[in-house]
């Protein structure tokens, strides 16, 4: 269900955005749908099995072809325009963060209750530095390497953002970005 959501929410609302998906040996019709849909800037890997969160972000990651990558997830919607995201872009910086606390809202576009992120401000919150939703350089993956298959979850986000600060890339936080989480 969470799908059509995503496509409408990425490669079909804006060209700037290529959108990989890793398929861990889904038997919900999920091939099925995707191996319908033809669009130029959608690129479906079939791993076939289960595994951890990071070897999928590793196996995304070395499918892209764009200078910036987005840290996304398939239940998280972008709350303004991927043209609006690209404003945020600056020479000086290889990180982008999309940090958030969660705030009930109701949106009549989505129909349902659900939480939209925006910046927290609170001093030595890992929340601010580890990028759960935002974007790396093509650039500083490279140097810095992709994430660490030995972490679950959200640690490899941070491990990878953690590695990217002390290799003297640079964040930038981008308060004005608000994601919407599905859950």
């Amino acid at each position: 269900e969470l799908l059509p959501k995503l496509l409408e929410n990425t490669i079909f609302s804006s060209s700037l955005v290529e959108l990989i998906l890793v398929d861990g040996g889904s038997t919900d019709g999920t091939i099925e749908y995707l191996e319908n849909i033809i669009h130029p800037n959608l690129k479906l890997i079939k791993y076939g099995k289960r595994s951890t969160y990071p070897e999928f972000m590793n196996l995304a990651l070395s499918h892209t072809k764009y200078p910036y990558i987005v840290q996304w997830n398939d239940d998280v919607l972008l709350d303004c325009t991927w043209e609006r995201v690209a404003e945020e872009i600056e020479d000086k910086y290889s990180l982008y963060n999309f940090p958030y606390r969660q705030e009930n809202i109701d949106n009549q576009k989505i129909g349902k209750p659900h939480h939209r992120s925006s910046c927290m401000t609170y001093p030595f919150m890992l929340r601010d530095y580890c990028i759960n939703f935002g974007i790396y350089s093509r650039e500083c993956i490279d140097k810095i390497g992709n994430y660490d298959t030995r972490l679950k979850w959200h640690h490899g986000d941070a491990q990878l953002t953690a590695c990217a600060i002390s290799n003297g890339y640079k964040m930038k936080l981008c308060p004005e970005i608000h994601v919407i989480e599905l859950y």
